[in-house]
């Protein structure tokens, strides 16, 4: 049997769009198509911190460039 990579298999994404393995330790995982870039492992909490921290970050950015004065 071969090693392969858990990111290719079909079994570790719920509705085919997220990816979600508690096997898997990593919280930044490659795409099923390495090109695509990077996509989170949701089984992980740090991935939802991170959203969190993302959309604070880009909300404080936008609130600021709104009431520049």
């Amino acid at each position: 049997m071969q090693n392969q990579d858990p990111t290719q298999d079909n079994k570790n994404y719920k509705w085919r769009f997220f990816y979600y393995n508690l096997n898997d330790e990593r919280v930044f995982v490659p795409k099923k198509i390495a090109s695509l870039g990077i996509t989170l492992n949701f089984a992980k909490k740090e991935s939802y911190f991170f959203l969190v921290g993302a959309a604070l970050f880009f909300g404080f950015v936008q609130f600021l460039i709104l009431h520049k004065r």
